[in-house]
């Protein structure tokens, strides 16, 4: 049930659920899950281990659990190190 477009890269461990779209020309990296239903958009890029249920909009990199804008992930990862460093 799921559409893979053409020239996508996806890395071994991927796995995809029902009825996933995954557009032209996209990247998902070693051990990435895509919901159902989700769209992964044109040469949109999802970093390894991350767990996709939202729609990727084209062109985009996205990274996490559950994935977020890269930016936004690597934001909220430093935020929790600075909070974990406070409890020491």
């Amino acid at each position: 049930g799921c559409v893979v477009g053409k020239e996508c890269f996806i890395a071994g461990e991927a796995g995809l659920a029902g009825q996933a779209v995954i557009e032209d020309g996209a990247m998902l990296g070693g051990q990435v899950g895509v919901s159902n239903g989700i769209r992964v958009g044109k040469d949109a890029q999802i970093g390894g281990k991350s767990m996709v249920f939202k729609n990727v909009p084209a062109g985009e990199k996205w990274f996490g659990n559950p994935a977020l804008p890269y930016m936004e992930s690597m934001r909220m990862t430093a935020a929790l190190r600075k909070l974990a460093r406070k409890g020491e």
